[in-house]
């Protein structure tokens, strides 16, 4: 089973966790690609697939008191402190490349973690962005969950053809 749905639908569908039908009665309007059967994972909660951050991560930032002093602070970043959102989506030769991206916002600043899944299933690589402090210690590792890909392909694989 293949998920035909407009790209610019996905992104809105992800985010606002609308039903997978109502992208499918949309299939033939506009620009389409082809998803495969396991990209909805409705036993995902929040976000459709995950990414798994271990570790922490570790900003500073300079901030000034009603005195006028200026002091250092520390920030340590769990994985549950980010939600993280599929950022973007592109066609490649071995199917979607997909982004994910989290924000943490402190007191001067944020940091952004951005995530690529390419293959499905499969971390291609991440980064951060940081306004208004400096990381210190990133995650020990940001990774796609792909351990919910390969359980959806093998009941997939199990499935009796209709």
């Amino acid at each position: 089973m293949v998920c035909l749905i407009c790209q610019h639908l996905l992104l809105d569908w992800r985010s606002s966790n609308c039903p997978k039908e109502s992208l499918l009665e949309s299939e033939n309007k506009g620009f389409t690609q082809e998803l495969p059967h396991n990209f909805y994972n409705p036993q995902t909660t929040g976000n459709y697939k995950s990414i798994i951050a271990e570790g922490v991560a570790i900003i500073s930032f300079e901030e000034e008191d009603d005195d006028g002093n200026i002091t250092d602070k520390i920030v340590e970043i769990t994985p549950d402190d980010l939600d993280w959102e599929v950022d973007s989506t592109d066609e490649r030769s071995m199917g979607p490349e997909i982004g994910y991206a989290a924000t943490y916002y402190f007191d001067t600043g944020e940091i952004e973690w951005n995530v690529w899944e390419y293959p499905m299933g499969a971390t291609n690589y991440s980064d951060y962005k940081i306004e208004g402090g400096t990381l210190v210690k990133n995650f020990d590792s940001l990774e796609v969950n792909n351990e919910e890909f390969y359980e959806d392909e093998e009941a997939y694989n199990d499935e009796e053809p209709d």
